[in-house]
């Protein structure tokens, strides 16, 4: 069995000062090296990082990583591993885990508060205040709507449980691998009923062959004209010009976008992009799942793994690929 006090820990990413100081409450003998870069695209790690044994990053380490003589495990702070594994600096013999279930609270928090956003109108409310325009409006309630989730993992089950009890909304989900779910009032194998139902659709589903363009021309059509569609997953989930067509057409009312098209670490929208200027969609850069608790969870299932990695035992999301 390993001692704790014989590893080597490396931390990078902007908030590395925050990882530290809970690591340190509960882990004091591990030797820690930081460094407060997101990425090595164009800087490196300046410390001598040849006997790291464990790294705790977002993204992987193009130009340091290969200077470790022998990496034992990669923690990921980000649910999708895929930037990681097809940098081509990661060997398999090395231990991958990621952070599945780590955002769930944090994005089912924005997602509601994306909905309740285009229900009680408080985007034209900050251009009224702005304008110093008055108005009065009757605004709409999540009560008693139906919500349907697509995809019931990591990040849907927290949302259907906030939507459930908070809201007594109606709850639907499509599926494929769930039967039942106590905050779900009913799991669909198939997608159409969901999007025929639901006043919000909410894509939590990860990006696979299977789900890439899962939404597209004809299964938006599908979706009733006041209802309005979110994405807190990947962007390629969504075919973006059939989401734009629907946009413009008031085929569907509006859509929540916190995840876009491209590689997730360098995902962003151009500044002429059509999207920024519709009335009817909100933009979040991706951050749904930063919320100020992300890192305190993170450190808790990296410190739970550090005793099955110690113990020798496997690991909480370990990584086939």
């Amino acid at each position: 069995m390993m001692k704790i006090e014989d590893l080597i820990l490396l931390i990078v990413n902007p908030w590395v000062d925050d990882y530290v100081k809970e690591i340190r409450k509960r882990i004091p003998e591990l030797k820690i090296i930081t460094n407060h870069l997101l990425h090595e695209y164009d800087e490196e790690i300046d410390a001598d990082v040849t006997d790291v044994d464990i790294i705790l990053s977002f993204t992987p380490l193009v130009k340091s990583q290969p200077k470790i003589k022998q990496l034992k495990w990669f923690q990921s702070l980000a649910a999708g591993t895929n930037h990681i594994e097809a940098s081509g600096v990661l060997t398999k013999d090395v231990i991958l885990t990621n952070t599945a279930g780590v955002a769930g609270i944090g994005i089912s928090e924005f997602v509601i508060a994306m909905m309740m956003a285009f229900m009680k109108k408080l985007p034209m409310m900050i251009n009224n205040q702005k304008e110093k325009k008055w108005g009065f409006w009757r605004s709409g309630e999540l009560f008693g709507k139906t919500l349907g989730i697509l995809g019931l993992g990591n990040l849907g089950r927290p949302l259907a449980k906030s939507a459930k009890l908070g809201f007594d909304m109606n709850v639907v989900a499509f599926e494929p691998f769930m039967e039942e779910y106590e905050y779900a009032d009913h799991i669909y194998k198939d997608l159409r009923p969901v999007l025929e139902t639901s006043d919000f659709v909410v894509v939590t589903l990860p990006l696979t062959d299977e789900t890439e363009e899962l939404l597209n021309e004809d299964t938006l059509q599908w979706m009733k004209p006041s209802a309005y569609l979110f994405n807190v997953a990947r962007g390629e989930i969504i075919n973006r010009q059939a989401l734009i067509k629907a946009l413009k057409e008031k085929r569907i009312a509006g859509a929540g976008l916190d995840v876009f098209w491209g590689d997730v670490a360098q995902m962003q929208l151009s500044p002429d992009d059509e999207l920024w200027n519709m009335e009817n969609v909100i933009i979040s850069p991706h951050t749904a799942w930063f919320s100020e608790n992300y890192h305190i969870r993170a450190v808790d299932l990296f410190v739970k793994n550090l005793t099955k990695f110690k113990n020798g035992e496997p690991l909480i999301n370990e990584v086939t690929w």
